[in-house]
């Protein structure tokens, strides 16, 4: 994370165990941090947690911070086709 794009002006806050993720979820994860960072435009920090073994939950906070709106689209069951015409 410290070599992404966006480093200098967004910082990771990441859960303690964070060095003990299987591959697979470990690149979901680092996937994941690198979306939630670009929902920074001005800065800000990426929160990390695990509220549940194997579940990773992320929370931008910094000024402006917005996940975009065609992924919350997505991410309550929206049609993939309306997504990709949104771009």
């Amino acid at each position: 994370l410290a070599g992404a794009p966006m480093a200098h002006r967004v910082a990771f806050s990441l859960p303690a165990r964070a060095g003990t993720l299987p591959a697979g979820l470990a690149r979901m994860a680092l996937a994941g941090l690198l979306l939630a960072a670009e929902c920074l435009p001005r800065g800000g920090t990426v929160h990390a947690s695990e509220p549940a073994p194997g579940l990773l939950a992320l929370r931008p906070e910094g000024r402006d911070a917005a996940w975009p709106e065609v992924l919350l689209e997505l991410l309550a069951g929206g049609p993939l086709e309306a997504a990709l015409a949104h771009g």
